[in-house]
């Protein structure tokens, strides 16, 4: 069993259960299950980053995952209290990021105070994306090195 936001689960998801074809649902206790193919991304068995991904703080499908688009669409991932949380996430990130920048690039300090500090704001960051933390998705995206 896994926890889930109570948003979520019993208002956004309910009992939905979509599946990629309709003629194939089980609709008898008896009926075979395993013709079902879930558009919901089920955690326990598949990583949800195979599906989706975070254009900054947006939740978007990952290309050509119809379980991505339709766990978006269905838990309504990009509400608005959601998206703003994550705004707020994603700009502290950013605003840490650019901090170590600063730091690196600081002609006053001494090597050994920057290298402190700097060791200190990523020590940080790495708390964002831990797999407890809220928004761990979204930050480990956002600390992903950007292809030049």
């Amino acid at each position: 069993m896994l926890l889930s936001c109570a948003t979520c689960n019993q208002k956004c998801k309910e009992a939905l259960f979509p599946i990629a074809d309709e003629t194939r649902r089980a609709r008898f206790h008896n009926d075979d299950v395993s013709q079902e193919t879930a558009l919901l991304i089920q955690p326990a068995l598949e990583n949800p980053a195979d599906h989706i991904t975070f254009n900054k703080y947006t939740a978007v499908g990952v290309a050509g995952s119809a379980k991505g688009k339709e766990t978006i669409d269905v838990l309504q991932l990009n509400r608005n209290g959601l998206v703003g949380r994550r705004t707020r996430w994603y700009s502290v990130i950013q605003n840490t990021l650019q901090k170590i920048v600063e730091l690196e690039n600081h002609p006053a300090l001494r090597r050994t105070q920057s290298a402190e500090l700097v060791a200190d704001l990523l020590h940080e960051l790495s708390g964002f994306a831990h797999p407890d933390a809220e928004f761990s998705a979204m930050a480990r995206v956002a600390l992903q090195p950007k292809a030049t």
